[in-house]
């Protein structure tokens, strides 16, 4: 929470079996003397035998499975479920492949886009309600996307993908949104402006549509049930229906229309009218529109007729006027506006809507009960979304968030730090009249913009976590709680007023089914469907449509063209050579494949030894490891190096938290680099247009506007519903190769030399196993040091800055790092630690450790190596990782040892049992090595058995070897659930069993740890 402390999330308590078939057809490179026999006919058989009989075996696995498990009375409806989708799949499959003169003989090509099949075959009770049913369900089955950058898709245009719902598919209710807000019914939430938040109600069109209303019989002559947008959808369809006097729509989209012997009933939740509205026979004037074209505050939109354009300048206050224009613009007037001929445009005034504001937040925690007129969002078209984005169970509206701050208090919060108003799950509400020192509790910005996690929606409402928001019926907006059902508060939209807790009232809208996985989430609304393939990568680039960046090599980071010109050259030692293009440099020399080298953390990408971050909210760094930055991009300026401020290598390696992708863009924190238009490459902050890599090489703007960059940029969506950039790349969380290393989190195991494995951290500390003597002790770690013994830099202490009271010089190095503009330390021996900028002096005195922010790697460091595709690989076998000379792998269930080829073992882990009193075995010996265990691969997808990975782990049968946290390694047993050794980054090593330092609770990854 904001306010410091950390309240306790429940569990979901929920579950869900999910059974689905995952298809996808890729087409390899065939022989020619195969290729004439190859028949479409014959290729669809075999996909639909194929199918059929994984079906088959599938349900004999499930039924023993079951069985065996005490679930026998689900096995039964399950295998006939999954008998009846794959052969609906079967038959869907083989339909969509495409009928193309493809070539079977060049690289391979996809041929059938990837379909999932899936059903729900038991759910426990409650499941829809429970804010994690959308990621337990089937709307998240299936593979990842696939990493490998060389197979040619068949475009779009020939993959013709049509959906076919059943008889008994489930109605998908459409979420209208646009400008800062959602819309639910009559009612609208969103952000007014930066410093403003309401909620406001528009009633249907007076004198259109009836409320609660439907006519029967249900369905006039000829006529039966369609599934549209809306009402008005359903009256368009019922105004070209020859005889058609009444409609009759319900809430799950179904349209009925009857003739003039129908009467009408009323039911909760239905709406009919007649074919026509008010509004047909309000006085237009074609051929004439109103000037000045656009009232104060109201620009440009697309409407569908000048209905629609008329209705929006009805939701608008102070509009007197509309004009429509043939292309479907629509403009709204002020009542002072003067009418003027204009051949092809129509205009008029608005039709009577009853609009009203019923509650607005602002910045400061104030709140302003209505009615009034004036601070809705009912003027802004509905279209595609723009400043709404999401997270952990919370929807972000500009500038506020509306969320679950927990399982039992919803709340309304700004990016300032204040928290409006707190929605209690017992009907109790907070606001303004808050205690002093409680301004901040409860607030969700925290979290960080993603994925929408434990969200959900369904026909006119939101659920947030366990909190539910929306339409009970065509007057009533409530804010309820799934758990009690209480209807905490009530905002009528007739009246203009607040309503407070009504115990049950009011809460019908809960029994709604949330919309099924067959349709379309609240992001994919919002965004547009995902696609993951925002650019291409390659060994240490990444590609944005026409340009490339990434390391050429240790020593130099560039931005290149596909032209084969260079835009731009970094350097290692902190210089930046900007407008100056050059041939040389170039990264489109290597092919698209595995990204290797390329590793994330907490808002920074990794290419080699370059670091791309956002060091923190307003600042863009490009760092080297060696303590170098050579480029910094602020809010609104740049900045070139050398500099030793905003370095990126004080963060360490993880999941990449605060990164993700779009249309031809990287955002990392707020700032967002991407190919502008195929010339120039763009770096933006917002909508800040802040630098720009052009083809010529220069950064000018070539006359268009810096803002526009931003704007043009900003305007694209960022992906965070297709998942993690990680998993689209495929590559394993903080995990990454090079030379005779494998590199986890900040921490590497390598081959020092032929005779030297190393357990090294990113600080300088190792613990070395050296063939063939003893275990290393602490004392002979090795260690980096960058300091100056009995002298320190004056003036003591720099502008800003006073004594820290620290345990080592090393905590007060760090420390250094951390703070803007600090060149060097001075460590008093009683613990004092002061820093200096650039301008201080190194003086002599006694007893005083003063240095750099960053050391230096000693020569010959694993750490000088940089992380990229090489021939000096790590290799994979059965249970065993290879690198260098050295094997380190499960001998067995409870044995684990690193072992050289020359037949000597260093070390023995073992787990008999979880209170085995000898977990390490030091030593040289020369048994349970595994050099006798065949041959090692290049390819660890298709040659290793028992070798899988995850968040900055490598699991080796039921020995899991992985960082803990930035100052912990550790090695654990699977089976026992011990940790029997831990190193850590002051060269130390403790030995278990224990049950602390490790990383047996994190789950493991579908992902690849090197190329191919």
């Amino acid at each position: 929470m904001s306010s410091g402390r950390s309240d306790m999330l429940k569990m979901c308590g929920a579950a869900a079996l999910n059974v689905y078939i995952d298809t996808g057809i890729t087409a390899f490179a065939i022989p020619l003397g195969f290729q004439a026999s190859l028949d479409l006919k014959e290729i669809t058989k075999g996909l639909t035998d194929a199918m059929l009989a994984g079906a088959n075996a599938a349900i004999a696995v499930m039924e023993h499975t079951t069985k065996c498990l005490g679930l026998g009375f689900i096995g039964s409806p399950v295998a006939s479920t999954l008998r009846s989708v794959a052969s609906k799949a079967a038959g869907v499959l083989t339909s969509i492949i495409p009928s193309l003169n493809l070539n079977f003989g060049g690289k391979p090509v996809v041929l059938a886009v990837p379909k999932v099949f899936c059903v729900e075959a038991y759910k426990t009770p409650g499941f829809r309600s429970a804010p994690c049913a959308a990621q337990l369900g089937c709307k998240h089955v299936g593979r990842l996307p696939s990493s490998d950058a060389q197979i040619e898709r068949v475009m779009p245009e020939v993959q013709t993908s049509i959906a076919i719902p059943t008889l008994d598919a489930p109605t998908c209710h459409p979420l209208r949104m646009g400008d800062g807000f959602i819309e639910l019914g009559n009612f609208r939430l969103g952000q007014v402006d930066p410093n403003h938040f309401s909620i406001a109600y528009c009633s249907p069109l007076d004198g259109c549509n009836e409320d609660s209303s439907y006519y029967s019989p249900v369905n006039m002559n000829n006529q039966g049930r369609t599934v549209e947008h809306d009402w008005r959808d359903c009256q368009v369809r019922c105004l070209g229906v020859v005889g058609c006097a009444h409609f009759s729509f319900w809430p799950d989209g179904g349209c009925h229309l009857q003739d003039g012997a129908a009467t009408r009933h009323t039911t909760p939740g239905a709406t009919a009218g007649p074919p026509k509205c008010q509004e047909e026979v309000i006085p237009l004037y074609h051929h004439y529109r109103h000037d000045p074209v656009d009232m104060h505050g109201q620009g440009k939109t697309w409407e569908h007729d000048w209905q629609a354009c008329s209705r929006r300048c009805a939701r608008v206050h102070g509009c007197a006027h509309f004009s429509f224009w043939p292309d479907k613009g629509c403009h709204l007037q002020h009542g002072w506006a003067s009418r003027i001929l204009d051949w092809n445009v129509i205009t008029g005034p608005p039709p009577k809507v009853t609009c009203r504001t019923i509650h607005i937040w602002d910045l400061h925690g104030n709140i302003y009960d209505g009615p009034r007129d004036d601070f809705s969002t009912w003027g802004r078209a509905a279209g595609h979304s723009q400043k709404i984005s999401f997270g952990f169970q919370f929807i972000q509206f500009g500038h506020f968030r509306l969320g679950a701050a927990d399982d039992t208090h919803l709340s309304l919060s700004h990016s300032n730090g204040y928290t409006m108003q707190i929605f209690k799950d017992n009907g109790w509400v907070t606001g303004h009249r808050r205690r002093r020192g409680q301004e901040k509790d409860h607030g969700t910005w925290d979290r960080p913009v993603g994925a929408p996690l434990g969200i959900s929606y369904g026909d006119r409402f939101i659920q947030l976590g366990n909190f539910r928001l929306g339409q009970e019926d065509g007057e009533r907006f409530v804010v309820s709680h799934v758990k009690s059902k209480r209807s905490i508060r009530i905002f009528n939209g007739r009246e203009g007023k607040v309503h407070t807790d009504q115990g049950h009232l009011h809460t019908h809208f809960l029994g709604r089914e949330p919309a099924a996985w067959t349709c379309k989430d609240i992001a994919e609304s919002a965004f547009g469907p995902c696609d993951p393939e925002f650019g291409s990568w390659g060994d240490r680039f990444i590609q944005l449509g026409n340009w490339r960046m990434g390391a050429f090599d240790d020593f130099h980071f560039t931005f290149s063209h596909k032209n084969g010109q260079t835009a731009e050259i970094l350097i290692a030692s902190g210089f930046a050579y900007p407008s100056n293009p050059s041939d040389n440099f170039g990264l489109w020399g290597r092919p698209l494949g595995y990204p290797s080298g390329i590793v994330f953390g907490d808002r920074f990408i990794q290419f080699g030894n370059w670091r791309v971050a956002a060091y923190d909210d307003t600042h863009l760094s490009f760092s080297h490891r060696d303590g170098k930055t050579a480029k910094v991009f602020r809010t609104s300026s740049f900045q070139n190096g050398p500099m030793a401020d905003f370095n990126a290598w004080h963060k360490n390696v993880g999941p990449p938290s605060g990164v993700t992708f779009g249309d031809r863009f990287l955002q990392i924190g707020n700032f967002r680099i991407g190919d502008f238009d195929g010339n120039n490459l763009a770096v933006s902050y917002g909508d800040h247009g802040l630098y720009g890599f052009a083809v010529k090489g220069t950064s000018a703007w070539g006359g268009v506007p810096p803002h526009w960059w931003g704007h043009t940029m900003n305007s694209r969506y960022a992906h965070w519903h297709c998942g993690s950039i990680q998993e689209v790349m495929g590559t394993c969380t903080g995990i990454v190769t090079g030379p005779d290393f494998l590199q986890i989190g900040d921490w590497r195991l390598a081959a020092e030399n032929s005779n030297t494995f190393t357990v090294a951290h990113i600080g300088g500390q190792v613990v070395n196993f050296v063939a063939p003597s003893l275990l290393q002790t602490n004392a002979s770690a090795a260690a980096v040091d960058c300091t100056n013994a009995n002298s320190k830099y004056e003036p003591v202490d720099m502008p800003g800055q006073g004594r820290v009271d620290l345990a080592r010089w090393q905590d007060c190095q760090y420390r250094c790092a951390q703070v803007i503009g600090c060149r060097h330390f001075s460590f008093w021996s009683d613990g004092g630690c002061h820093f200096q900028d650039g301008s201080a002096y190194l003086t002599a005195d006694n007893g005083v450790v003063s240095g750099p922010p960053h050391c230096q790697v000693a020569s010959g460091s694993v750490w000088d190596r940089e992380a990229k595709a090489t021939e000096q690989r790590v290799l994979f076998g059965d249970r065993f990782v290879q690198i260098g000379a050295f094997r380190l792998g499960a001998v067995d269930g409870t044995h684990f040892s690193i072992s050289h080829r020359n037949g000597a073992t260093m070390v023995i882990y073992r787990s008999n049992y979880a209170t085995d009193p000898f977990p390490v075995h030091p030593g040289v010996r020369w048994d349970y090595g595994l050099w006798g265990r065949g041959h090692a691969s290049k390819n660890p997808a298709l040659s290793p058995m028992g070798i899988t990975f995850g968040d900055r782990f490598v699991q080796i049968g039921n020995f899991r070897l992985g960082e803990v946290d930035k100052e912990h390694f550790s090695v654990a047993h699977a089976g026992t659930g011990k940790t029997l050794q831990v190193f850590n980054s002051k060269g130390h090593h403790f030995r278990g069993p224990r049950d602390d330092f490790t990383t047996l609770g994190r789950s493991l990854e579908q992902c690849k740890e090197m190329e191919p």
